[in-house]
């Protein structure tokens, strides 16, 4: 059977388990505003109606409009309404009880900007701090991290694509914050999430795409890797990563070559490029093989940085001076050495920019997919188990 290790809520009296279930329509665990490290917040009422729980004992019901404070208090969480000092805890449940529910969350202190969830919140303790994890159900999480990660403006059919993609990850990373008592969080590094989504065409893309993802041929979820711009051309996946994925191979990208993040520039002293090659193995004297300072071109993409005696990974180059993207010329001019580049992000998988120019242009999301990603199927949860059977 096709497991996922979603952690959930089941409210019988107040049971709160964690298990594993089916993935497709159920709900997962987001870690949100963690490093934040709260103190107190208020929660509030969005739409529908919520039943909050303290310690397994249902303490009071909240209805639209209405809302508490939720403090940390030595190694407690004190719940206070305006007229009401509920008492101190060690965990609070705010479960959804209607169809659709929603609420606000402002921090206090720190002071920070309200952000709008949907279904349930759970808080806890923490060190430093109050833990709030939104227990979400996954399709309302996917198009919050749509609406984050691609903004409102792409033609629907990338909203499609990016839907499931955002779905392809999401189930391949449950166990990310396994330690932290949830399953990924808010920051880039997992997906973007900063608030439910507000965009109607996003929750529309996302709503028929629900359940699709994206697998190998081998029926195994896929490492759906996607970034901003590839200035024309994708990257090998061990190129960047050290692993070849035979459906993350370089591919020619016109699409995204007259986006808004397909180039950039930076100016280097000649004095610091000397310094800096000479540590990574140049020669003492700090003249190449043409007695002058080297020069590096890319008409197609490298690896790496391979001129004279050096051959220096140029992911290592683009993380020591925090550069947009690897494929970039080095142009020597006077005092100076100019890096000329195409592209922003790793450059393995998805070009968003370009995926983006594919969809208003007419492609639909099937054929953007199959651009980026080769040899890659796309299949619905309900279905794996079956496909799976049959190899």
């Amino acid at each position: 059977m096709i497991v996922s290790a979603l952690k959930y809520f089941l409210v019988s009296g107040l049971l709160f388990v964690n298990t594993f279930i089916i993935a497709q329509g159920e709900f997962m665990n987001i870690g949100v505003m963690e490093w934040y490290n709260i103190q107190r917040f208020s929660f509030q009422v969005e739409e529908g109606r919520y039943a909050v729980f303290a310690d397994n004992n249902k303490i009071t019901e909240l209805n639209k409009g209405e809302f508490i404070f939720i403090y940390k208090t030595g190694n407690k969480i004190e719940v206070k309404s305006p007229n009401v000092r509920f008492g101190q805890y060690q965990k609070i449940y705010l479960i959804g009880k209607e169809t659709s529910n929603s609420f606000r969350a402002t921090p206090i202190t720190p002071e920070k900007d309200m952000r709008f969830y949907e279904d349930n919140l759970k808080v806890s303790l923490k060190p430093t701090g109050l833990r709030l994890v939104n227990n979400v159900d996954i399709e309302n999480y996917v198009a919050g991290v749509v609406q984050a990660e691609v903004g409102p403006n792409p033609a629907p059919e990338f909203f499609k694509l990016q839907a499931i993609l955002c779905r392809t990850y999401v189930l391949e990373n449950l166990n990310k914050h396994e330690y932290d008592g949830f399953n990924l969080c808010d920051r880039v590094h997992c997906q973007a999430y900063y608030r439910s989504c507000s965009n109607k065409e996003i929750e529309k893309a996302s709503k028929s795409t629900k359940g699709l993802v994206i697998v190998d041929s081998d029926i195994n979820l896929i490492t759906a890797a996607f970034y901003s711009n590839c200035g024309g051309q994708t990257v090998n996946s061990e190129d960047v990563w050290q692993k070849s994925v035979y459906y993350l191979r370089s591919v020619k990208d016109p699409f995204c070559v007259n986006e808004p993040n397909a180039s950039w520039s930076k100016k280097i002293s000649k004095s610091q490029w000397i310094g800096y090659l000479q540590a990574k193995g140049r020669n003492s004297s700090g003249a190449g093989p043409s007695g002058e300072l080297e020069a590096f071109y890319q008409n197609q993409r490298k690896s790496n940085y391979d001129v004279g005696e050096l051959n220096i990974p140029l992911k290592t180059i683009r993380s020591d001076w925090k550069l947009k993207s690897t494929f970039f010329n080095a142009v020597p001019d006077g005092e100076y050495v100019y890096l000329t580049g195409r592209g922003f992000g790793h450059g393995t998988g998805l070009c968003q920019e370009g995926a983006m120019k594919m969809a208003s242009s007419g492609y639909s999301y099937p054929d953007i997919l199959h651009f980026y990603y080769k040899d890659v199927h796309l299949v619905d949860l309900s279905a794996l188990d079956f496909f799976r059977e049959g190899r």
